[in-house]
């Protein structure tokens, strides 16, 4: 074998080896792509849902004719959730009322959430803190937050919080 055959032989390697990394990286590139718009429409879902009770307020107020402030605001839940240090949260009831039987969830495709500190009912001003995390492959960063108003009947007065995972500012 002479060195010009070596060399087309060591040639057509490199272009073999090249195509094949070319298309694990459009496969790649796909996929990550995917993950993202999957991001993106969970996100949309949640403003989506947001604007349908901001516009179902708006409609309660123009169908009474006038608007009277209540004298006294009903107590209620509101939950904060802040990125303490890398992967750890801490979720913190701002509102008036006890949050009962709380449950933390995420979507499957997310790292957690885990390490949730055992409580199962979080008061005014208390908190606790989870691990959670997303990964190339997480389509969905929603953190899902259930509870009860009441603790007499919790199964039937189930309230949801959702919200995606801050990436280091504060939601509210």
């Amino acid at each position: 074998m002479d060195w010009q055959t070596i060399g087309t032989i060591g040639a057509l390697i490199g272009v073999v080896a090249s195509f094949g990394l070319t298309v694990r990286g459009q496969k790649q590139d796909r996929e990550l792509s995917h993950n993202s718009a999957s991001r993106a429409e969970a996100a949309a879902r949640l403003t989506e849902g947001y604007t349908a009770r901001v516009v179902e307020a708006l409609e309660t107020i123009a169908a009474a004719g006038t608007f009277t402030a209540p004298t006294a605001a009903p107590e209620r839940v509101r939950w904060s959730m802040n990125n303490r240090t890398g992967s750890t949260y801490i979720l913190e009831n701002i509102g008036s009322a006890t949050a009962w039987s709380v449950k933390v969830t995420g979507h499957k495709t997310l790292l957690g959430p885990d390490m949730l500190q055992d409580k199962d009912d979080i008061a005014s001003g208390e908190a606790v803190t989870f691990r959670a995390a997303q990964t190339m492959a997480t389509s969905d960063t929603t953190i899902t937050v259930t509870w009860s108003t009441d603790p007499d009947d919790p199964a039937n007065t189930t309230s949801v919080w959702q919200y995606p995972l801050p990436p280091g500012g504060s939601t509210r």
